[in-house]
């Protein structure tokens, strides 16, 4: 079970702990509302079939997928203001 220093986090039944698994990861930064994440999102999507690099999908599932809220609201109240990282795992690469 995942921890916060020495005490254990547990779950609630609609969010549960976990550990993000390891692996190099595509990322974006937004500054901005987030009803902007849709075409941001659609970018990463863009840029990683431009260039190549492969998700890590398997069937149908995402291995990780994160936005990263990294403002607090209470320091930041504009939302035009938020700065949200997309992190998504790539595959592993294959020999």
């Amino acid at each position: 079970m995942p921890h916060r220093g020495n005490a254990y986090v547990a779950g609630d039944g609609e969010v549960e702990p976990g550990v993000l698994p390891g692996g190099a990861y595509a990322t974006v930064t937004h500054v901005g509302h987030p009803d902007r994440l849709v075409g941001v999102t659609a970018g990463l999507l863009a840029w990683a079939e431009e260039r190549g690099p492969a998700f890590d999908v398997r069937d149908g599932r995402w291995a990780a997928r994160l936005e990263l809220y990294k403002i607090d609201p209470a320091v930041e109240p504009d939302m035009g203001e938020r700065e949200i990282e997309l992190a998504f795992l790539l595959a592993p690469e294959r020999p």
